[in-house]
């Protein structure tokens, strides 16, 4: 009996200690629990400021995409009556560019020799100084009048080559990188309609109308 009741006693301090230990864990499962709670609200919090900010960003993409090129744009639209002009050599520079410009631009585009070209401004392009035999900067020249430039334009494209004293001269607008490569997608099909005889023109800014 005396070693009955012993056993009893261990049991029930055993089974003490088992209620002990799961009181114990069902709090601790309770804290997690808790926990676990907050964890996904903190985590519900930031997925929604993750999303606020990635909306706003993308909003900040589009102003910023529009403002490049509304720039874009005005830049583009402030040189539009600027020409690009290479082939000249480089000693010519010694001269007033926008006299000499005047002089020969209307000779060897088959241009009357008394039309105003109006030039407002000339320079060459950009770039250290070069020697003979490399290729020449450009000279960029600015018409006070539109009508003016697109006629020089005109004439340049219609004559197959424009040479000034054994130097092939190249007439073109001025424009920023990203316009050209527009416009340069229309380069075979500029082949294609000249070989059938179609009459065309690039409007600003890379509008390609066909007349027929």
């Amino acid at each position: 009996i005396a070693t009955f009741s012993i056993f009893l006693q261990k049991m029930t301090t055993d089974i003490n200690d088992l209620k002990s230990t799961m009181l114990s864990l069902k709090s601790l499962m309770e804290k997690m629990e808790t926990r676990v709670i907050e964890a996904e609200g903190q985590i519900n919090e930031l997925e929604e400021e993750l999303t606020a900010h990635d909306t706003k960003t993308q909003q900040l993409e589009i102003k910023i995409s529009a403002n490049v090129a509304k720039l874009d744009n005005l830049e583009n639209r402030s040189c539009r009556n600027n020409v690009h002009i290479i082939g000249f050599p480089e000693g010519v520079k010694n001269w007033n560019p926008i006299t000499f410009l005047s002089s020969v631009l209307p000779a060897i585009l088959g241009l009357p020799a008394n039309l105003p070209l109006d030039i407002e401004k000339a320079h060459h392009s950009l770039g250290l100084h070069l020697n003979l035999g490399q290729r020449p900067r450009a000279f960029i020249a600015k018409f006070l009048r539109f009508p003016t430039k697109e006629k020089l334009l005109r004439a340049a494209r219609d004559r197959q080559t424009v040479e000034w004293q054994g130097h092939r001269i190249s007439v073109f607008l001025e424009l920023l990188r990203d316009l050209q490569l527009k416009r340069q997608r229309f380069v075979r099909i500029h082949q294609q309609l000249r070989e059938r005889g179609l009459k065309f023109g690039i409007f600003y800014s890379a509008m390609l109308k066909i007349t027929y």
